[in-house]
């Protein structure tokens, strides 16, 4: 799974300690993908903005070799209704638990967990920084992508049925994080 690298220089990540800045006028703006560290990188929910769900980059599974796919590694922590985000060597998992699960690619070792207070059902989507996920009382969290540390949480509904289902998207040119 890759990421295909776009014409022109995209905007530099945001200072996301400040916590989100987010400008309605910029979501119209049409972006590519957010940034690949490699061939097989999958950063968010659907692949990309366009919710493709193909990665055209992807060279080495073909309908010749996928009988010979093996387990290398197998999770076996909380039920979750989201899929993965798999970025350099670390795959990025949510659970109904509260928790992300950052995972090494290779044989599933962990790399962090982050708790969280509330059920997360939403895919993680990662950003060269940053893990964002949002969850079922109706907030988004970003976390270090190097660590999970908590750098910030936000209620973006009151609400007190509030539940995020979807997963946040980055729009790398914009500096913008929507939910």
């Amino acid at each position: 799974m890759v990421v295909a690298a776009a014409a022109g220089a995209r905007a530099p990540e945001p200072d996301w300690d400040a916590g989100p800045e987010l400008d309605p006028a910029d979501a119209a703006t049409p972006e590519p993908p957010p940034p690949a560290a490699r061939a097989a990188d999958w950063p968010s929910f659907g692949f990309d903005l366009s919710n493709s769900r193909n990665n055209v980059n992807e060279r080495r599974l073909s309908p010749r070799n996928v009988d010979g796919l093996r387990e290398l590694w197998r999770f076996t922590g909380p039920s979750t209704t989201s899929t993965p985000a798999v970025v350099g060597d670390v795959v990025y998992l949510s659970g109904w638990d509260g928790r992300v699960y950052a995972r090494r690619l290779e044989d599933g070792a962990e790399v962090w967990t982050s708790t969280l207070p509330d059920l997360i059902d939403s895919s993680p989507t990662v950003t060269d920084t940053r893990v964002f996920v949002s969850d079922d009382n109706g907030a988004v969290h970003a976390l270090e992508r190097s660590t999970g540390r908590l750098r910030w949480s936000q209620r973006i509904d009151d609400h007190d049925e509030a539940h995020l289902w979807s997963s946040p998207v980055y729009i790398a040119s914009a500096a913008l994080l929507v939910v």
